[in-house]
């Protein structure tokens, strides 16, 4: 299994499935989901994870995270970059949106970036309806 592939894009780390790119820095809306997940009394979903960026962080900081990709190369990369000392507290699974399947009320947080531009619209309900009811009341 290779590693990371190389970018010719500053700041950005093509997918091995060709459909996009992994920031390699968290954003705003990466950030605040560690800082929920540091502190959520349950676990939380990294949907779209592709090599962790916000997964790793999170890990790192307590978190129980269920990191899901769509590309299980991207899943083992992954679990391949989180220390030892951290693969307990995390679970992968390979999930395409809309047809992800997760139990009701499962998560404390739900991160989803750069995946739900990919979808048609009718399957962006869906798949948002879907992380609603995936939440635990509460949740983010």
């Amino acid at each position: 299994m290779p590693d990371m592939p190389q970018s010719n894009i500053p700041g950005l780390i093509p997918t091995l499935n060709q459909r996009g790119f992994m920031s390699a820095a968290m954003d705003v809306f990466m950030t605040r989901f560690v800082d929920y997940a540091a502190q959520a009394s349950g676990p939380v979903l990294d949907l779209g994870c592709a090599y962790g960026v916000a997964t790793l962080p999170a890990l790192e900081r307590g978190a129980c995270v269920v990191a899901a990709d769509m590309d299980p190369g991207h899943l083992e990369i992954l679990k391949r970059r989180v220390p030892e000392a951290l693969q307990t507290r995390l679970r992968t699974q390979v999930a395409v949106l809309p047809d992800a399947r997760f139990d009701s009320q499962s998560f404390a947080a739900i991160l989803c970036t750069r995946t739900v531009h990919f979808l048609k619209p009718e399957q962006v309900e869906v798949s948002v309806a879907s992380m609603a009811h995936w939440l635990e009341p509460g949740g983010q």
